[in-house]
């Protein structure tokens, strides 16, 4: 046997029996919940209809599927940078500014090399250079090969060069010639006078030749001359004049090593102050010259 329940009115606050059908008559009507909130209990324990919400950093939504979408611009009361919902570890998403050189890591007296994927790489310097922290580079090699112990050494100076000996082919064995450019006039009975001479150095062993013309305009007149680096007579000869005007040629020559100065020739007239060294009576310009050559 069923017995049916007589159904209240949904506004009956009452002790009698709900059924089913007031139950859903006030879930219906009595108790509606608008489309996308949800029941929360309030302080009183009472099931209260709200819309979902953040706590200020973000909003929420909920649709009446039951889908619920926060939208958040804020953590903790800070807005969100740009970066937020962007890929920062995909470089290609990084579109302005710099990066600090502090933020890359570089190992001490390394650098930074394209590699074969067109990435930079850490890699130290290597081959002819070394390279420091402080950026000085330093090379002991080129094209692999070392640097010989001279690299450093000025070989362009021959004080420099302390060891060995220079093969002869490696010197200029040319001679060297000068003629005189003008009469030089004798005119100290007791002096030498210079004639030709020659700027050949200090080193070296030398083979010297030369010849001086001479002319007293006075009368006759004896004639000497010697050759010499001004320190060290190399040769001297002596010859004597006929008469006024009257020219002579003494020839010296003769070896020497090391000079202390120009090789030249020079000459004394000890008759009269009228003499002369000659430089161009012939019309040739040789009249007095001397020539050196080096041997060793």
């Amino acid at each position: 046997m069923a017995f049916i329940a007589p159904t209240p009115p949904t506004t009956d606050n009452g002790d009698r029996i709900a059924t089913t059908q007031w139950v859903n008559n006030f879930l219906g009507t009595a108790a509606p919940l608008a489309s996308g909130k949800i029941w929360i209990g309030s302080v009183s324990n009472i099931a209260t209809a709200q819309t979902v919400s953040g706590a200020g950093d973000c909003a929420v939504s909920l649709s009446n599927a039951g889908v619920m979408t926060f939208t958040c611009t804020k953590t903790n009361g800070v807005a969100f940078a740009a970066s937020a919902t962007t890929d920062t570890t995909n470089a290609s998403n990084i579109s302005s500014g710099t990066l600090a050189l502090g933020r890359l890591s570089l190992t001490t007296a390394h650098l930074y090399v394209g590699n074969g994927s067109s990435n930079p790489a850490d890699v130290a310097m290597s081959g002819d250079c070394s390279l420091a922290s402080t950026g000085a580079m330093t090379c002991t090699k080129t094209n692999g090969v070392s640097f010989a112990a001279s690299a450093t050494t000025d070989a362009t100076n021959a004080t420099n060069i302390a060891s060995g000996t220079l093969p002869t082919a490696r010197l200029s064995l040319a001679p060297i010639t000068a003629s005189l450019g003008a009469d030089v006039a004798l005119n100290n009975i007791s002096n030498f006078f210079d004639g030709p001479s020659i700027a050949q150095g200090s080193t070296g062993t030398w083979l010297v030749l030369g010849t001086a013309s001479l002319q007293d305009t006075a009368g006759a007149a004896t004639m000497q001359c010697k050759l010499w680096d001004g320190a060290t007579s190399i040769s001297s000869a002596i010859a004597t004049t006929s008469g006024a005007n009257q020219r002579i040629a003494i020839s010296l020559s003769g070896f020497i090593s090391s000079p202390a100065g120009n090789l030249r020739i020079s000459c004394q007239d000890a008759s009269s102050t009228s003499g002369k060294i000659v430089a161009n009576q012939t019309g040739v310009g040789k009249d007095s010259t001397i020539t050196a050559h080096r041997l060793q």
